[in-house]
């Protein structure tokens, strides 16, 4: 099917590691960030900086491989600058997919949860710390709940995953927050899904290599919930 840039798009933007170009049926363009002179380069592994424009089925979809963080030194504009791209090449509706520690041993490394709601750690760069609900939620995922956003880049103490197990959120990541309040301020919906990488407080040592291959490992299931969900963009 050829390229149209006046349909509307379904955004999903993919987190460290995940492979999902395979949620296309068919790429019409594979667009690099460095078309746009706002986007500065991606520097953490597992993102690549390129958008891939092109069909699942009959819906149009963009997808974003690549995004940045706070923590690599970038102010908020930068950070959020692709969700006003992505509007901007059509995107109505976004799913934000995401890395994520999980906070309780329920969770196993691979898992997938799509996301209810997601409340700051305080943080003085944010404008605010409301908590964020999600308008949009990815049915057939096996589980849901909140997310608890943290600046980063370090992972969390286990005197940091204590407290925070009392507060009772599921997951816990570095990213998607930011993203998701700029969508939502432009008036789309979103809707966003986790990929438990590791669980906090386990004995094994964390790092990004590990984060990454599970990440590559959920790749597939991760591609088959956002198909099936992109047939139900608009309703």
């Amino acid at each position: 099917m050829p390229a149209d840039i006046t349909s509307p798009a379904l955004g999903v933007v993919a987190g460290s590691g995940m492979e999902l170009r395979d949620i296309f049926d068919v790429i019409t363009a594979e667009i690099p960030f460095t078309q746009f002179p706002q986007l500065p380069p991606t520097t953490v592994d597992g993102h690549q900086g390129r958008f891939l424009d092109g069909w699942i089925g009959d819906q149009r979809a963009i997808l974003q491989q690549g995004r940045f963080h706070l923590y690599e030194g970038l102010s908020m504009a930068e950070v959020v600058a692709p969700v006003k791209i992505m509007r901007a090449m059509g995107c109505q509706e976004f799913v934000f997919c995401n890395a994520a520690g999980g906070l309780f041993p329920i969770l196993e490394p691979g898992e997938l949860v799509s996301i209810t709601q997601f409340e700051p750690w305080y943080c003085t760069r944010l404008p605010s710390q409301k908590t964020v609900h999600c308008k949009l939620m990815v049915e057939g995922c096996p589980l849901a709940g909140s997310y608890l956003w943290m600046s980063g880049p370090s992972y969390e103490t286990r005197a940091e995953i204590r407290a925070l197990q009392k507060i009772g959120h599921l997951v816990v990541g570095m990213s998607t927050l930011p993203e998701i309040r700029a969508a939502q301020r432009l008036g789309m919906p979103c809707a966003a899904l986790s990929c438990v990488t590791n669980v906090c407080g386990d004995a094994t040592p964390l790092s990004h290599t590990h984060v990454l291959e599970v990440a590559r490992e959920s790749s597939a299931a991760l591609c088959r919930l956002l198909r099936a969900h992109a047939q139900t963009f608009g309703q």
